[in-house]
């Protein structure tokens, strides 16, 4: 609209009403602030709206008339894009009448009979500043891909929400995709596309039912709007709805709420709590909605303690690596052939610290690669430590971040520690997670086909998760595959479990590659784990992580047995 470049401008009035006194009452009340014009009927109101498109600021419609009703308007308005930027108030008393036009587009309502004109003036402003101040920011910034607001400029929308809803209850809502990598890497970029659309075309049908704004940051969605105490109800047929998109059990839309922000904070401080409820539902599969309360304020005091300890924490030796042991169970009897290294955090005041808690968190404050590299050279040390004492190496796996391989010193730190220690380079198993194949998957191969060539042992985690396809796994480096943890939980209990871990195994067979199957729990999952072929063997059924002076309480005990089948 013309008249936006200037706020001085008098701004322009359609009242649409088929009683005479009604139009003059109303039009006596509006004239104080607006220029005004009038129709009897829909028909003349279409005819008025075309004709005056590029200087009416605001619609007052009445819903019953002659000839041509405000539902009718209103589709019609719905149905031209120029035309539906322009906001309507419609005039009625009905409620069902009320979220008829909503869903039709309608911004506010004003009550009959026209008894308290500072109210009616107040709505009129509130919605053609609101109207003028949205469409200058989608003037500006608008994502290309959903047509949703951009994050930058929806935070400002959202005060200005605050500003002329302050009586209103305002929820902020996060929407993300989990594993949206995988659904890329399964259906292919394109696929992935379209589903941020159906998501964005959603949000958008929810934002016809109420006062709100929404906008889209990479995977991410950001909805601002009315708080309903039914919205619980709302979402769940959302998500549902959206949720029928993913075929794959790891990737799905999940949600996380701020109910009826404090708008004394940030809007950006409201949406990192909703993002935080979001967050804790992650590899959560029983819910795709979390609330914020007051359970994650202790959490977040909980975060920035971990955060800042970190430091002392190595200064404090509060860092300990323990040890889980793999067994060979190809033989008549289990023999001790390596181990994976998992650390653990003693720390001070919390006590043992898991590491389900602690990692995400240094991963996203940029702090890994310090813990990463600290767990190397405990492991390097320690397999020297008992190389020297047991005359025996016991190959140890260690698990590489992402962030590290992309660090330039990262091969030469493990030559480093590798020539210092007096090991081969076969000695320390490097564990990279399948996952880390969907990124940057040429730098990646190069990375590690260097230390391959320098006599390094990979395995690759989280094999048969879903992230790779098998004509890209048969191409990666590889010295070893480990199944994913979730196969083999279930491989005794489910029959189509099984099926897919003697699927993979005649993958593996045809890839000609050892496996290691871990969390393996029972006798039973052991069994059928050797009746499928998969010789190496990591879990409680064995052993927990151990710490190093418990564990080479197992390499006494294998070592004897050797010496036992000696004699």
């Amino acid at each position: 609209m013309d008249n936006l470049i200037n706020p001085n401008i008098k701004r322009l009035v359609l009242i649409v009403d088929d009683e005479f006194v009604n139009r003059e009452m109303l039009g006596f009340i509006i004239k104080r602030d607006y220029n005004v014009i009038f129709a009897k009927n829909g028909q003349e109101a279409l005819e008025q709206i075309k004709k005056h498109k590029n200087l009416l600021s605001i619609v007052l419609l009445d819903l019953m008339m002659p000839i041509m009703d405000g539902f009718k308007v209103l589709q019609e308005l719905k149905k031209d894009e120029e035309l539906s930027r322009i906001p309507v108030i419609v005039l009625t008393s009905e409620k069902d009448a009320e979220i008829e036009s909503l869903k039709l587009g309608a911004v506010d309502f004003i009550n009959k009979p026209y008894d308290m004109p500072e109210v009616i003036l107040a709505r009129v402003r509130r919605s053609i500043d609101l109207s003028e101040s949205y469409t200058m920011i989608e003037n500006i910034s608008r994502d290309e891909l959903t047509g949703l607001l951009t994050k930058e400029f929806f935070f400002q929308y959202c005060e200005r929400l605050d500003k002329y809803y302050s009586e209103k209850k305002m929820d902020a809502i996060v929407f993300t995709i989990s594993h949206l990598d995988l659904i890329i890497e399964i259906n292919g970029r394109s696929y992935g596309t379209e589903i941020l659309k159906k998501i964005a075309n959603a949000i958008k049908g929810l934002l016809i039912k109420t006062v709100g704004t929404a906008c889209r940051h990479s995977d991410t969605f950001y909805l601002y709007i009315e708080h309903k105490n039914d919205k619980q109800e709302l979402l769940n047929n959302f998500m549902d709805e959206l949720n029928s998109l993913f075929d794959n059990s790891r990737s799905r839309l999940i949600c996380g709420i701020t109910q009826n922000v404090d708008k004394k904070i940030d809007v950006s401080k409201r949406f990192e709590k909703a993002m935080m409820a979001c967050s804790s539902l992650y590899n959560n599969f029983s819910d795709s909605i979390g609330f914020y309360d007051a359970g994650f304020n202790q959490k977040e005091m909980f975060v920035e303690n971990l955060v800042s300890d970190v430091k002392t924490s190595f200064e404090n030796n509060s860092f300990i690596v323990y040890y889980q042991p793999k067994y060979d169970i190809s033989g008549s009897r289990p023999r001790l052939s390596s181990a994976e290294a998992l650390i653990r955090w003693n720390h001070p005041r919390f006590g043992m610290v898991t590491p389900r808690s602690f990692i995400p968190l240094l991963e996203e404050n940029g702090l890994v690669s310090g813990l990463d590299y600290f767990v190397w050279n405990e492991v390097a040390s320690q397999i020297r430590r008992w190389r020297d004492q047991y005359n025996i190496i016991i190959p140890v796996s260690v698990n590489i971040s992402r962030i590290d391989i992309y660090k330039p010193d990262f091969e030469n730190n493990f030559l480093k520690l590798i020539n210092t220690n007096g090991l081969k380079p076969s000695d320390l198993m490097l564990e990279f997670n399948e996952s880390a194949y969907t990124g940057n998957a040429e730098q990646i191969v190069k990375v590690i086909e260097s230390l391959r060539s320098k006599g390094f042992f990979i395995e690759i985690d989280n094999f048969g998760s879903g992230y790779s396809s098998f004509n890209m796994l048969s191409d990666l480096p590889k010295d070893a595959l480990k199944l994913d943890i979730e196969l083999i939980r279930n491989i005794a209990k489910d029959e189509k479990n099984l099926r897919k871990v003697e699927l993979l195994m005649k993958v593996v067979d045809y890839l000609n590659v050892p496996v290691v199957a871990e969390g393996v729990e029972t006798e039973e999952q052991c069994q059928l784990l050797k009746k499928l072929k998969c010789n190496i063997i990591q879990g409680f059924y064995f052993s927990k992580p151990l710490p190093p002076e418990e564990f080479k309480l197992l390499i006494e005990k294998e070592l004897k047995s050797r010496e036992n089948e000696r004699e």
